[in-house]
């Protein structure tokens, strides 16, 4: 490759990496080895990314392919963070020899500042709520960030009198089943007055991390 940070050839690279998965789920019909399959085709692309980084830390594109990818393996199903906080430390530790190489090379700073902002605490950023069907109500949750296991999260919902409301989870986006920013809650119109927005309450509570 005559250059090797070409942002062009990795993004082409990223697509091929999404459609292979793709395949992947389509062929095995969603059996128990489909996720490991991925994971290993996922992680083995991860590691390429990180061997040329080593050879060239200025290589912005194969820090921003990395960080695309790795949230995609899925890891505990415990876990709602993107990263779990293992590798977080792992990748922090990492790069500090590329901003000691080149303190003026941005690439590696932009890496380690997602890196920090995986750490902040997830919060509740926007709340809207959805059309009413069949009886049930919807409300779309936006968070600081993206997270997976949705449902996994300590979520207090609470209606005007203080009674705990019982949803369901939903991807409030369905290409983004797995890992996203925007999730949907669903639960029975009867239990909440959605005309007035001070008639429940919705608290997210300590994450766990795997």
């Amino acid at each position: 490759m005559k250059d090797e940070r070409n942002f062009h050839c990795w993004n082409y690279r990223h697509q091929m990496d999404m459609l292979y998965c793709q395949e992947i789920e389509s062929r095995l019909h969603g059996s128990e080895s489909t996720q490991d399959v991925k994971n290993g085709f996922l992680q083995q692309e991860a590691d390429k990314a990180r061997a040329i980084i080593a050879k060239n830390f200025a290589n912005y594109s194969a820090w921003h392919y990395r960080g695309k990818l790795l949230p995609l393996i899925k890891q505990a199903d415990s876990s709602v963070y993107a990263l779990p906080l293992i590798l977080i430390k792992e990748d922090l530790k990492s790069i500090k020899h590329a901003y000691f190489t080149d303190p003026k090379d941005q690439g590696p700073w932009n890496y380690h500042e997602w890196l920090l902002s995986l750490l902040s605490p997830i919060q509740v950023v926007a709340i809207r709520f959805l059309t009413e069907t069949d009886g049930k109500v919807g409300l779309t949750i936006g968070l600081s960030h993206q997270v997976k296991n949705f449902a996994h999260l300590d979520i207090s919902f609470v209606n005007g009198e203080g009674s705990p409301v019982e949803f369901e989870v939903k991807s409030a986006v369905p290409s983004r089943r797995s890992l996203s920013n925007s999730w949907s809650i669903w639960f029975s119109s009867s239990l909440v007055n959605t005309k007035d927005a001070n008639s429940f309450t919705l608290a997210l509570n300590k994450a766990k991390d795997g």
